[in-house]
Parts: C-alpha cells; structure tokens; sequence
C-alpha cells in the first residue's frame, strides 16, 4: 500500500539538512511526484552525494541502494539510508569529545587553515576517540556527526578557502567543534528510521 504524501514529508522533514554544492535536496517535491507516478519497489541512487534522493525513497517504503565515490558520503549513506535501528545515545556521544591527544594531525597540519587551534584539537580529540569504537555503526553515526560538525562551524560551510576572517557573528560561528558535534548527533538520532525494507549502500 502506498505510503501518503504526507507521511513521506513529515519523515522528510528530519533529513539533515545540508551546505552542499550540487545538493539535490531542493529537487525533491518535484521527485517525489515523478517517483509516485510510477510503479516500482527498488532504486538504486548512483551518484548519491548527500543521500537526499535516496532518504526520500526510503520515506517512500522503496529498497533503495545508495553509491557515491566520495567518503564522506558514504559514511552519511550508512548512516541515514542502511542504518535504521542503530542510534548514539547522547550520554555516549559526550565521552567522545574528552581529550585525547593519540593523534594531533588536524590541529598539526590544519591550524589556522580552516579552524583556530582549539576547535582543530577539539576535531582531534572526537577523531581519536571515535577510532576507539568497536561497533561499526556507532562509528559511522559519530563520524558522519563530526563531518557535519565540521561543516556548520566552517563560514558558509565553503572549504575551498583559507583563513578564519569570514566571521559574520552568526550563530553556528559561535558554537565550538564539541557543540556541533553534540546536536548533529541529535539531528542524526532523530533521522534514523527503518522502512522494513532492503536498504544498503554498495
């Protein structure tokens, strides 16, 4: 039985939204009504990037396999399209952000570049702590949350300069590494469903 429009866009609404060049997040109301005018039970997203596409067939009740070149977006795959029970209670999430100088190759070779010296040892410190995880999935909500968290501290979430001098007083500005990295686990927990189907990232 179909699932309403209304239902796939109140689970929508819970997608992280995302600071991505190419973004196909803004396409989907108008696919959405090409998908439902067709009859089909799986789709396959090639080139999935932020997994926008992809979280809407889930939404739909599709089995939906997601694929993207690019790490980070298949870490954000399987975390929000495979994963559908897995979540980081936030009690856990804050002892990943205690010190922990195993390794300092953000804040060594990064410093100043993209984020002032705290919050490069604040990326380290989460980094080292989420390498330390046994289970796979926990290390994959934990590090699609430092990714995201790295994104929204980052002026217009633009990496493609260098400097710390494009701070316009907003917000996500003032939050720390540790901050953000707190409420995207949040954000992710409460993306995190299961459509009872076959969902995976290949």
């Amino acid at each position: 039985m179909p699932i309403s429009k209304k239902s796939v866009f109140d689970q929508f609404t819970l997608f992280p939204p995302t600071r991505y060049m190419g973004s196909k997040e803004k396409l989907v109301p108008y696919l959405y009504d090409i998908f439902a005018s067709l009859n089909f039970e799986s789709a396959l997203d090639l080139m999935s990037g932020t997994s926008a596409i992809s979280y809407l067939l889930k939404c739909m009740g599709k089995e939906t396999i997601s694929n993207d070149y690019m790490h980070m977006n298949y870490l954000a795959a399987k975390c929000l399209i495979e994963n559908g029970t897995a979540r980081l209670e936030k009690s856990f999430a804050e002892t990943l952000i205690r010190q922990n100088r195993r390794s300092n190759f953000i804040s060594k070779k990064f410093e100043g570049l993209y984020f002032d010296k705290i919050n490069s040892e604040m990326i380290d410190n989460i980094n080292n702590n989420i390498q330390l995880l046994d289970n796979s999935v926990e290390k994959v909500i934990a590090q699609t949350a430092l990714i995201r968290a790295c994104i929204k501290k980052r002026h217009r979430g633009i990496f493609a300069y260098t400097g710390l001098n494009h701070d316009d007083g907003r917000k996500d500005l003032r939050l720390s590494i540790n901050e953000h990295f707190i409420q995207n686990i949040d954000i992710i927990n409460k993306a995190i469903f299961d459509n009872k189907k076959i969902i995976k990232y290949s």
